[in-house]
């Protein structure tokens, strides 16, 4: 979804000049791994994505994650593997 992507974009802008001098790196698995969708089978795409989650210290979900299979998935996981995670509603503006 064009409109998921771009306040996706505009999150993670957001969150990494907000704490960029505190050396926190914010990774979009929408942005790194999205295009690969096309050329590959959901679950595998999906776990891509849970093999980040492995890498990270938490997870913040962006607003509308209700309504992502992926998203609850991740959810899942963290909660699975003790990975925090936050939520990010109203965060954007718009």
């Amino acid at each position: 979804d064009p409109q998921n992507l771009e306040k996706c974009t505009r999150l993670l802008k957001e969150l990494q000049l907000k704490h960029i001098k505190e050396g926190f790196v914010f990774i979009s698995p929408l942005h790194t791994f999205g295009s690969l969708y096309e050329d590959m089978d959901y679950e595998d795409g999906l776990k891509l994505c849970l093999d980040l989650l492995d890498l990270c210290d938490e997870m913040f979900v962006a607003p509308g994650w209700e309504h992502s299979v992926g998203c609850n998935r991740e959810i899942e996981y963290c909660k699975e593997h003790e990975i925090p995670s936050s939520y990010l509603e109203n965060v954007l503006k718009g």
